[in-house]
């Protein structure tokens, strides 16, 4: 904070907060009790996301200046695109780098994986997880819901947004929510469910079709295990509710 020419009285007010913090339970409107936490503010307090941001832009100038020195070169989504050296959101951070013995000293080993392109060799696979003391490979989990590596096909890929809305459908009861509550959830779940992926792919056709029928049987759903006949159109629905429809969005 001092570098970024922070008073040193506001650091020291600052840190003051950090280091002395403490916490009371409010039981029927009054405080019980005296909390010192020892790993300093917790996620949720006021001032954690301005500390975040302050501690993100130190993080951003060191990469750039190890760029600026020839450290760390990125990579390029696109022949003439620029250099992307690093991803930032809220809960982490992506580093980009090149796979070459000098740019893997530049990572702290702690709660890394690794993940390698397909063109990387073997012995260079082997001399960087020796250098970074990091075995684990990354790729096959997911981060912010979506895969952290898409190879294959991505029919396979995203068909895991089909199963997350079938496992929430069935765990709503049809046959005791009214027709509002199901508009609710349709709205505020169902239909809200692949916006994050669809921000970043273009869904399948045969996808979208599998998510607007399980839509469509659900909101025509008495509970039952018979199949119900809709009365109405699905686009009908989608339609407002001035001409008729429920306000539904189509996938």
């Amino acid at each position: 904070m001092e570098k970024m020419s922070f008073a040193r009285k506001w650091v020291c007010w600052v840190m003051a907060c950090v280091s002395t913090m403490s916490y009371t339970i409010l039981l029927n409107c009054r405080e019980h009790g005296f909390i010192r936490p020892e790993r300093g503010i917790r996620q949720g307090d006021p001032i954690s996301p301005f500390l975040f941001i302050i501690c993100t832009e130190a993080l951003v100038s060191v990469l750039n200046n190890a760029k600026s020195k020839g450290r760390l070169h990125g990579i390029k989504l696109a022949v003439g695109g620029p250099l992307v050296l690093h991803l930032l959101f809220v809960d982490g951070s992506l580093l980009l780098c090149q796979a070459n013995l000098m740019e893997s000293v530049e990572i702290n080993p702690s709660k890394s994986s690794i993940i390698f392109g397909e063109r990387v060799e073997e012995g260079i696979k082997a001399d960087i997880k020796h250098i970074l003391v990091i075995d684990k490979e990354g790729g096959e989990g997911t981060y912010l819901g979506l895969p952290e590596v898409f190879k294959g096909s991505k029919r396979n890929i995203l068909n895991f947004i089909r199963e997350r809305l079938h496992n929430r459908i069935h765990r709503w009861f049809a046959k005791s929510l009214s027709p509002g509550g199901k508009e609710i959830l349709i709205k505020s779940v169902g239909l809200a469910l692949p916006i994050y992926t669809m921000s970043v792919f273009r869904l399948p056709k045969d996808l979208c079709a599998k998510l607007t029928s399980a839509l469509r049987d659900f909101w025509w759903s008495d509970g039952s295990s018979r199949r119900k006949l809709p009365w109405v159109t699905w686009e009908k629905l989608c339609q407002s509710k001035e001409n008729g429809g429920m306000g539904f969005h189509d996938i």
